[in-house]
């Protein structure tokens, strides 16, 4: 299975990277981010030829969905809502199953909301 990372080169979505590269059924890892030089410290650090680094500017939608397509599952490793949310829309888009790692989710549209989302 090819799983995808998105946050790879932060503290939760490296663990979450190195923890998957050791399951057997990961054949690869994308972390997705948007420094090439973090999310390659990251490989370096994982160790494993699983790793495949990915640079992304999420905010870029077709390029998003055509990266999702690539893989069977997803985990959402953002570092707020507002980012959390505009990846989770694409991967539904484009068919990826995906997990958050963010401690609160929200409906949208969210009647209390104050971010401006």
């Amino acid at each position: 299975m090819k799983a995808l990372v998105f946050g790879g080169s932060g503290k939760i979505g490296s663990a979450i990277a190195w923890d998957l590269s050791k399951d057997k059924e990961i054949e690869e890892i994308g972390i997705v981010g948007r420094r090439k030089q973090a999310l390659e410290k990251v490989k370096n650090w994982i160790g494993s030829d699983k790793v495949k680094v990915c640079v992304l500017d999420i905010n870029n939608k077709q390029d998003s969905i055509d990266l999702m397509k690539q893989y069977k599952v997803g985990v959402l490793a953002l570092p707020n809502r507002k980012t959390s949310y505009k990846v989770a829309h694409n991967a539904i888009e484009a068919g990826l199953n995906i997990v958050d790692t963010i401690e609160e989710f929200h409906r949208t549209p969210d009647p209390f909301e104050i971010e401006g989302l």
